[in-house]
């Protein structure tokens, strides 16, 4: 994917194409927020145009030559590609936002879904041979690439609290043995995890329930917050939880209890609130994964009920969002 930045025209080239994505990813961004909120009227649908703007980091993603921005704006575009019933192409969009793939592997979620499963199989496909090429042109064996992958993990798990940096902040991650260890367990796990859905009566129901619902803002804060939580991110990846933010709003505009209420304001300040306000009071990394974890399993919860989806990305010449708030 680099080449397709910098192999003709070098570092200018790549500073131009990275400035220009990024700059139609936010685009991209402000236009699904704003068309989420337009059934409440003109002011609300520029309110929600803006709101994903004022999510911190946004401006060190442009400065600091982050893909950040793109990679979000494809992904915007996958869901709206899904709703559109095209997961050929949503895949597509899925596999070039894989660039960033901390932001973009949690958000293949409606991928895994019978119906855009061939949109997984097109963008897996891509990222294997993408890879395969890689590895070929520079001569690397795959398991060597996987410990100095593991090594470089290290340096980053300081960024944000993680499950991965809990993983492999340790001497094993220097090891052959534990990046093939590594593979076994991912392995095993993803097993483990399908027979439990096969076999497992409520997990099977909200499987069920999942798989039933329309692309919605729900799904998407979901598999946002499942990345920010389970991955490394740093200040210039916070866009990748507009999903999530935008979310909480939604359902806070249709539903204003006290509850919804304050969640809302929770993810919003854990966001969007000036960075010197909080970033040396204790205990405010683990303040920021507990709102982004229960603005995760505030939606789950809605989809399992039946309550979803709170809006649906459309496209349309009526509406890009309907309002459809239980």
């Amino acid at each position: 994917m680099f080449a397709g930045l910098f192999a003709w025209g070098g570092l200018m080239q790549g500073k131009i194409l990275m400035l220009v994505t990024s700059l139609a990813g936010i685009a991209t961004i402000a236009f699904a927020g704003k068309h989420c909120f337009r059934p409440w009227g003109t002011t609300a649908s520029w309110f929600g145009a803006f709101l994903p703007l004022t999510i911190r980091g946004l401006n060190l993603c442009l400065t600091m030559g982050q893909f950040s921005a793109a990679c979000v704006g494809l992904l915007t575009l996958q869901w709206l590609l899904l709703q559109r019933q095209k997961p050929l192409s949503a895949g597509l969009c899925w596999a070039l936002a894989m660039i960033k793939a901390q932001i973009a592997v949690t958000f293949a979620l409606p991928l895994l879904f019978p119906q855009y499963r061939k949109g997984l199989w097109l963008g897996s496909g891509i990222l294997a041979g993408l890879s395969v090429v890689a590895l070929w042109h520079t001569g690397t064996q795959p398991i060597a690439f996987l410990v100095s992958w593991l090594e470089t993990l290290q340096h980053f798990t300081d960024l944000s609290p993680n499950l991965t940096g809990a993983l492999t902040n340790s001497n094993l991650g220097k090891s052959g043995a534990f990046a093939t260890s590594l593979i076994v367990i991912l392995v095993a796990t993803t097993g483990c995890a399908y027979i439990a859905v096969k076999r497992a009566k409520p997990i099977r129901k909200l499987w069920g329930r999942l798989t039933q619902a329309s692309i919605s803002m729900e799904l998407a804060g979901i598999s946002a917050v499942a990345g920010a939580t389970l991955f490394y991110h740093g200040p210039y990846d916070n866009i990748m939880l507009y999903p999530a933010l935008l979310c909480c709003w939604l359902i806070t505009f249709r539903r204003p209890t006290l509850g919804n209420t304050l969640l809302t304001a929770l993810i919003t300040v854990s966001l969007s609130a000036p960075s010197f306000i909080f970033f040396r009071l204790p205990g405010y990394q683990m303040f920021q994964v507990l709102t982004w974890l229960t603005a995760g399993i505030v939606p789950l919860l809605r989809i399992a009920s039946g309550q979803a989806a709170s809006s649906s990305l459309a496209i349309g010449p009526r509406a890009f969002c309907t309002a459809k708030i239980r």
